[in-house]
């Protein structure tokens, strides 16, 4: 049983990891359109706040793929995740169907952070480079 239980975490880890990393990669190749995204967010900082969102989530999805410090990279994570959910996805701001939108993705988030949190308490399983 132990054995089925490491094997649903390294594949947890895998969603998550890909999931940061995809991101990450995204907003590298459109750069522009994250850029303008933020702009829109009313980001300060830009040029500071964009790179230092990329290599957060690169490193936290790495962390958490390779299960290194997995513990880290989802803290990490966990600080990147409430700050742009509050942050990128107000929906309490807005009406109609934005309002419907950016609920439903604040709501993906907090879904994230709920998978965040159970790696930060209980760690990656066996099939990690550590504990």
């Amino acid at each position: 049983m132990e054995f089925i239980a490491d094997f649903i975490l390294l594949v947890a880890r895998l969603c998550f990891g890909i999931a940061f990393l995809w991101s990450a990669v995204d907003k590298i190749i459109n750069w522009r359109g994250a850029t303008s995204y933020m702009e829109m967010k009313q980001i300060p900082k830009i040029s500071l706040v964009l790179p230092l969102s990329i290599a957060i989530q690169m490193i936290g999805g790495i962390s958490i793929l390779l299960g290194f410090y997995a513990k880290i990279g989802a803290l990490l994570l966990i600080l990147y995740t409430i700050g742009t959910g509050l942050k990128m996805h107000d929906f309490w701001t807005m009406s109609g169907d934005a309002r419907a939108t950016e609920k439903t993705l604040l709501l993906k988030d907090v879904a994230i952070l709920g998978g965040l949190l159970v790696i930060l308490a209980l760690g990656v399983g066996t099939f990690a480079m550590t504990s």
